[in-house]
């Protein structure tokens, strides 16, 4: 700058009048003055996007893009971006869109050479968000499998089981470095702790509650059971009392009456229902006369009438 400043000390010398000398001056003041703008903006912006503060770089190579578009600064805030939108993707939880802007710059191929250097640093830095990216997915995918087993496992009333699931995911959320990208399914699971603790409890009381019933139905019918079997019994009796006994219940009603003894020429024969209805037997007695031929009489003992419905015997004719 000192030697081209001579140089157009000289050229005035050589009858350059100042007023252009001025002008010329000026334009060479803004020009170090944008480049000084550039450079500075440009280092900046590789140092946050080695840092991996994306979001900061794209602002400095934007600020210095505005003083000079070159092909340079247009690589790194394309880099800058897609590892921006990487990086908030996996913030959101939207790991296979990370997973996608991360493997573009690890495919990335390097136009610019005098930005090798920064641009392998954003390589390993998007192979490390795949890293983190890969292991966060992988946990989402095991939250979401046991609050699936464990929603099952509640609807099936297997609630101790269920709460295990749901209270050990909440127990352990601070074990998840990265949990606030789980903060919907660790309130998914406090909820559902909070759940299967009511619905056992609800289901308790239902239980008791049925066990009660239960228990007054059984007594009912072991109630209607007994008054059932009284009433039969009263029943059976009231038709035993006005059941008619038959003619050989009477016969044999008429032998206990008179102590008949086991003789095999005594007789109890029916002849006849009276007025009343009553049966009439006849007891009689064959005496043998003769035992050579077995002539004989017949010896009457009496006539005696028997009540069917009261199983009453009483002489017939007295």
């Amino acid at each position: 700058m000192e030697k081209f400043i001579s140089f157009s000390l000289l050229w005035v010398l050589g009858g350059i009048n100042l007023r252009k000398l001025a002008l010329f001056i000026l334009c060479i003041f803004l020009v170090g003055c944008t480049s000084k703008v550039y450079t500075d903006n440009f280092d900046k912006g590789k140092i946050e996007l080695e840092n991996g503060n994306y979001s900061e770089a794209i602002k400095f190579f934007e600020i210095a893009e505005q003083e000079k578009n070159t092909k340079e600064i247009d690589e790194l805030i394309s880099i800058a971006k897609i590892l921006n939108d990487s990086l908030i993707a996996k913030k959101e939880g939207k790991f296979e869109a990370s997973n996608y802007n991360a493997e573009k710059i690890i495919d990335y191929k390097i136009k610019e050479e005098v930005n090798k250097k920064i641009i392998e640093s954003t390589k390993k830095q998007a192979r490390e968000i795949v890293k983190q990216t890969d292991v966060e997915s992988a946990q989402k995918e095991e939250l979401e499998a046991n609050i699936s087993k464990g929603k099952v496992l509640l609807e099936q009333q297997k609630f101790d089981e269920a709460y295990t699931i749901f209270n050990a995911l909440v127990t352990q959320e601070g074990d998840y470095p990265s949990y606030k990208l789980f903060k919907d399914l660790f309130v998914q699971a406090t909820n559902l702790a909070k759940e299967t603790v009511d619905k056992k409890e609800a289901y308790i009381v239902e239980q008791q509650n049925k066990a009660e019933e239960e228990k007054k139905k059984k007594a009912e019918e072991e109630k209607q059971r007994k008054i059932a079997e009284e009433n039969a019994k009263k029943e059976a009796q009231k038709q035993a009392q006005n059941a008619k006994v038959s003619k050989e219940q009477a016969k044999q009603l008429v032998i206990q009456k008179l102590q008949l003894p086991n003789n095999p020429n005594l007789f109890v024969e029916y002849e006849y229902d009276n007025e009343h209805g009553d049966y009439v037997f006849h007891v009689y007695e064959v005496v043998i006369d003769d035992p050579k031929t077995k002539e004989g009489h017949t010896a009457t003992w009496g006539w005696y009438g028997v009540d069917p419905k009261n199983k009453y015997v009483y002489d017939a004719f007295n």
